[in-house]
Protein backbone atom coordinates (compact mmCIF):
# COMPACT_ATOMS: atom_id res chain seq x y z
CA UNK A 1 0.00 0.00 0.00
CA UNK A 2 2.75 2.46 0.90
CA UNK A 3 4.87 1.70 -2.61
CA UNK A 4 1.54 2.23 -4.35
CA UNK A 5 1.06 5.59 -2.94
CA UNK A 6 4.41 6.77 -3.30
CA UNK A 7 4.22 5.29 -7.38
CA UNK A 8 0.74 7.36 -7.29
CA UNK A 9 1.25 10.38 -5.90
CA UNK A 10 3.39 13.11 -4.38
CA UNK A 11 4.96 13.28 -1.12
CA UNK A 12 7.39 15.26 0.45
CA UNK A 13 9.10 11.90 1.70
CA UNK A 14 11.01 14.15 4.60
CA UNK A 15 8.53 16.04 5.79
CA UNK A 16 8.44 16.29 9.61
CA UNK A 17 5.90 15.59 12.10
CA UNK A 18 5.06 18.17 14.94
CA UNK A 19 7.23 15.75 17.10
CA UNK A 20 9.82 16.32 14.03
CA UNK A 21 10.17 12.80 12.91
CA UNK A 22 10.56 12.21 9.19
CA UNK A 23 8.07 8.41 7.94
CA UNK A 24 11.74 7.19 8.07
CA UNK A 25 12.08 7.20 11.60
CA UNK A 26 8.86 6.64 12.35
CA UNK A 27 9.53 3.27 10.62
CA UNK A 28 12.17 2.70 12.24
CA UNK A 29 11.20 3.35 15.49
CA UNK A 30 8.34 0.55 15.74
CA UNK A 31 9.98 -1.77 12.93
CA UNK A 32 8.38 -1.42 10.27
CA UNK A 33 11.23 -2.41 7.96
CA UNK A 34 9.48 -2.97 4.91
CA UNK A 35 8.46 0.73 5.00
CA UNK A 36 11.76 2.25 5.59
CA UNK A 37 13.45 0.38 2.89
CA UNK A 38 10.25 1.37 0.49
CA UNK A 39 10.88 5.32 1.42
CA UNK A 40 14.79 4.95 1.12
CA UNK A 41 14.55 3.61 -2.05
CA UNK A 42 11.78 6.10 -3.33
CA UNK A 43 14.33 9.32 -2.12
CA UNK A 44 13.84 9.26 1.71
CA UNK A 45 16.71 10.84 3.32
CA UNK A 46 18.22 8.06 5.55
CA UNK A 47 20.10 10.32 7.55
CA UNK A 48 17.88 13.41 8.32
CA UNK A 49 18.50 14.50 11.81
CA UNK A 50 15.62 15.67 14.59
CA UNK A 51 16.34 18.72 16.14
CA UNK A 52 18.51 16.98 18.51
CA UNK A 53 20.48 15.10 16.19
CA UNK A 54 19.15 11.93 16.26
CA UNK A 55 19.34 10.18 12.95
CA UNK A 56 16.61 7.35 12.34
CA UNK A 57 19.43 4.42 12.97
CA UNK A 58 19.90 6.12 16.91
CA UNK A 59 16.52 6.04 16.86
CA UNK A 60 16.27 2.63 15.91
CA UNK A 61 19.22 1.95 18.16
CA UNK A 62 17.32 3.37 21.04
CA UNK A 63 14.54 0.93 20.43
CA UNK A 64 16.71 -1.90 20.58
CA UNK A 65 15.96 -2.57 16.74
CA UNK A 66 18.51 -5.24 15.57
CA UNK A 67 17.52 -5.89 12.07
CA UNK A 68 16.36 -2.41 11.56
CA UNK A 69 19.49 -0.94 12.07
CA UNK A 70 21.44 -3.91 10.06
CA UNK A 71 18.47 -2.52 7.24
CA UNK A 72 19.86 0.90 7.90
CA UNK A 73 23.23 0.14 7.72
CA UNK A 74 22.78 -1.25 4.41
CA UNK A 75 20.53 1.64 2.64
CA UNK A 76 23.57 4.09 3.65
CA UNK A 77 22.75 5.14 7.23
CA UNK A 78 25.72 6.95 8.50
CA UNK A 79 27.15 5.24 12.07
CA UNK A 80 29.06 8.20 13.46
CA UNK A 81 26.07 10.93 13.39
CA UNK A 82 25.89 12.36 16.92
CA UNK A 83 23.10 14.01 18.80
CA UNK A 84 23.44 17.47 20.26
CA UNK A 85 24.77 15.40 23.73
CA UNK A 86 27.21 13.85 21.68
CA UNK A 87 25.94 10.59 21.33
CA UNK A 88 26.32 8.04 18.35
CA UNK A 89 24.52 4.88 17.91
CA UNK A 90 26.88 3.23 19.26
CA UNK A 91 26.67 5.10 22.84
CA UNK A 92 23.45 5.05 22.99
CA UNK A 93 23.15 0.89 22.50
CA UNK A 94 25.77 0.61 25.13
CA UNK A 95 23.96 2.93 27.46
CA UNK A 96 21.18 0.40 26.77
CA UNK A 97 22.62 -2.63 27.31
CA UNK A 98 21.63 -3.98 23.49
CA UNK A 99 24.74 -6.19 23.15
CA UNK A 100 23.78 -7.21 19.39
CA UNK A 101 23.39 -3.65 18.32
CA UNK A 102 26.71 -3.20 19.99
CA UNK A 103 28.42 -5.74 17.90
CA UNK A 104 26.48 -5.20 14.75
CA UNK A 105 27.69 -1.93 14.98
CA UNK A 106 31.05 -2.82 15.53
CA UNK A 107 30.90 -4.99 12.80
CA UNK A 108 30.15 -2.15 10.25
CA UNK A 109 33.22 0.00 11.45
CA UNK A 110 31.46 2.26 13.93
CA UNK A 111 33.90 4.40 15.50
CA UNK A 112 34.18 3.46 18.94
CA UNK A 113 37.80 5.80 19.91
CA UNK A 114 36.06 9.19 19.73
CA UNK A 115 35.67 10.90 23.04
CA UNK A 116 32.19 12.57 23.87
CA UNK A 117 31.66 15.54 25.37
CA UNK A 118 32.54 14.54 28.15
CA UNK A 119 35.77 13.08 27.27
CA UNK A 120 34.49 9.56 27.72
CA UNK A 121 34.57 7.11 25.09
CA UNK A 122 32.66 3.67 24.19
CA UNK A 123 34.86 1.67 26.45
CA UNK A 124 34.75 4.26 29.66
CA UNK A 125 30.63 3.98 29.08
CA UNK A 126 30.88 0.57 29.08
CA UNK A 127 32.79 0.30 32.03
CA UNK A 128 30.77 3.23 33.48
CA UNK A 129 27.54 1.70 32.92
CA UNK A 130 28.62 -1.89 33.91
CA UNK A 131 27.09 -3.43 31.40
CA UNK A 132 29.48 -6.67 31.13
CA UNK A 133 28.29 -7.88 28.04
CA UNK A 134 28.75 -4.89 25.72
CA UNK A 135 31.90 -4.33 27.59
CA UNK A 136 33.48 -8.05 26.50
CA UNK A 137 32.06 -7.65 22.84
CA UNK A 138 33.84 -4.14 22.32
CA UNK A 139 36.99 -5.27 24.37
CA UNK A 140 37.32 -8.22 21.93
CA UNK A 141 36.65 -5.97 18.62
CA UNK A 142 39.36 -3.04 19.91
CA UNK A 143 41.80 -6.69 20.51
CA UNK A 144 41.35 -7.97 17.12
CA UNK A 145 41.64 -4.56 15.60
CA UNK A 146 44.71 -3.84 17.39
CA UNK A 147 46.26 -7.34 17.12
CA UNK A 148 45.58 -7.00 12.99
CA UNK A 149 46.74 -3.26 13.01
CA UNK A 150 50.15 -3.69 15.42
CA UNK A 151 51.06 -7.11 13.31
CA UNK A 152 50.72 -5.26 9.88
CA UNK A 153 52.58 -2.06 11.40
CA UNK A 154 55.84 -4.38 12.38
CA UNK A 155 55.47 -6.11 9.10
CA UNK A 156 55.55 -2.81 6.86
CA UNK A 157 58.11 -1.48 9.37
CA UNK A 158 60.25 -4.60 8.94
CA UNK A 159 59.93 -4.92 12.39
CA UNK A 160 62.31 -2.36 12.66
CA UNK A 161 60.34 -0.41 15.07
CA UNK A 162 57.21 -0.97 17.51
CA UNK A 163 54.73 1.44 19.57
CA UNK A 164 55.71 2.87 22.90
CA UNK A 165 52.70 4.76 23.45
CA UNK A 166 49.49 6.06 21.65
CA UNK A 167 48.81 10.03 21.46
CA UNK A 168 45.04 9.34 21.15
CA UNK A 169 43.20 6.30 21.03
CA UNK A 170 42.45 4.16 17.48
CA UNK A 171 39.88 5.92 15.67
CA UNK A 172 37.67 4.32 12.74
CA UNK A 173 36.21 6.21 9.88
CA UNK A 174 33.82 4.63 7.07
CA UNK A 175 34.88 6.30 3.78
CA UNK A 176 31.02 6.02 2.88
CA UNK A 177 30.14 8.73 5.50
CA UNK A 178 32.37 11.85 4.18
CA UNK A 179 35.66 12.51 2.89
CA UNK A 180 36.94 14.81 5.65
CA UNK A 181 37.15 13.43 9.27
CA UNK A 182 38.38 15.09 12.08
CA UNK A 183 40.56 13.76 15.72
CA UNK A 184 40.54 16.33 18.30
CA UNK A 185 43.39 15.69 21.02
CA UNK A 186 45.66 17.18 23.00
CA UNK A 187 49.29 15.84 23.73
CA UNK A 188 52.09 17.78 25.81
CA UNK A 189 55.36 17.08 23.99
CA UNK A 190 58.22 15.50 25.31
CA UNK A 191 61.69 16.24 24.54
CA UNK A 192 62.90 14.31 21.47
CA UNK A 193 64.98 10.96 22.01
CA UNK A 194 67.45 9.47 19.76
CA UNK A 195 65.71 6.89 17.96
CA UNK A 196 62.28 8.18 19.10
CA UNK A 197 59.35 9.74 17.08
CA UNK A 198 55.81 10.27 16.50
CA UNK A 199 54.14 8.88 13.94
CA UNK A 200 50.45 8.57 12.13
CA UNK A 201 49.05 5.06 10.62
CA UNK A 202 46.44 5.24 8.35
CA UNK A 203 45.15 1.58 7.90
CA UNK A 204 42.34 1.00 5.19
CA UNK A 205 40.61 -1.67 6.74
CA UNK A 206 38.29 -4.38 6.19
CA UNK A 207 36.05 -5.88 8.79
CA UNK A 208 34.27 -8.77 8.92
CA UNK A 209 32.74 -10.86 11.90
CA UNK A 210 35.49 -13.35 11.41
CA UNK A 211 38.66 -11.70 10.16
CA UNK A 212 40.12 -8.18 10.27
CA UNK A 213 42.73 -7.36 7.42
CA UNK A 214 44.59 -4.02 7.23
CA UNK A 215 47.17 -2.43 4.95
CA UNK A 216 49.39 0.88 5.44
CA UNK A 217 50.40 0.88 1.58
CA UNK A 218 49.12 0.54 -1.69
CA UNK A 219 46.10 2.51 -3.15
CA UNK A 220 44.58 5.33 -0.75
CA UNK A 221 41.61 7.06 -0.45
CA UNK A 222 43.48 9.47 1.64
CA UNK A 223 44.56 13.02 0.06
CA UNK A 224 46.20 14.99 2.41
CA UNK A 225 46.59 15.11 6.54
CA UNK A 226 46.95 18.01 8.44
CA UNK A 227 47.95 18.66 12.05
CA UNK A 228 46.87 22.46 13.44
CA UNK A 229 46.77 23.98 10.31
CA UNK A 230 49.70 22.57 8.49
CA UNK A 231 49.72 19.63 5.90
CA UNK A 232 51.94 16.68 6.92
CA UNK A 233 53.53 14.29 4.64
CA UNK A 234 53.96 10.53 4.62
CA UNK A 235 57.28 8.59 5.24
CA UNK A 236 57.25 7.16 1.61
CA UNK A 237 55.32 7.75 -1.89
CA UNK A 238 53.39 4.55 -0.99
CA UNK A 239 52.01 4.33 2.40
CA UNK A 240 50.18 5.38 4.81
CA UNK A 241 52.43 6.40 7.45
CA UNK A 242 52.81 9.96 8.36
CA UNK A 243 55.44 11.77 10.19
CA UNK A 244 54.30 13.81 13.16
CA UNK A 245 57.75 15.51 14.41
Amino acid sequence: MVEWALQNGVFDLNQENVAGLTLTMIAAKHGYDDIVEVLVRHGANVNAVTKTGASALIIATEMGMRCTVELLLMLGAHMNIRTQTFETALIKAIKLGHKSVVKLLLDYGANFGCPQNDNMTALDYAVACKSTDCLDVLSWHIARLTTEFENQMLVTLNKTAKIVSLIFPMQCFALSEGHKFKVVFQHELQPTRVGAGMLLFIAHTQLKPSKVQCRFYGACAVTSVTLNGVILHAVTKVSFIILLN
